[in-house]
């Protein structure tokens, strides 16, 4: 049985929230452990690795949440990395400049 345009358009419309969603939580979720794990903004050891591995750990949600990553172009990795690059820098950036601490 083959899906509407209407129902297509919806399949692709869920999709692309998901991964923008996850993308988006992944990395203030990152940014989150990043500060309280490092010493300040210019400790690399620590930062780097966490962002590193939050984009791998996002894929892998997303596959939990029934997005097929597989399927994925590298316009799509590109789009979900730099979603949650932007979303750990910043978050960071901004727990950094208003001395946050936890």
């Amino acid at each position: 049985m083959t899906l509407s345009k209407r129902e297509a358009k919806r399949k692709a419309h869920l999709r692309s929230l998901r991964a923008t969603g996850t993308s988006t939580i992944v990395g203030i979720v990152a940014a989150l452990i990043t500060h309280l794990l490092s010493s300040g903004p210019l400790d690399l050891v620590i930062s780097i690795p966490i962002l590193l591995a939050s984009l791998f750990l996002g894929l892998g949600i997303m596959q939990l949440l029934g997005v097929d990553v597989s399927a994925f172009t590298k316009k799509d990795h590109f789009y979900v990395s730099f979603m949650t690059f932007t979303m750990w820098f910043v978050t960071w950036t901004l727990l950094l400049t208003a001395n946050v601490s936890f």
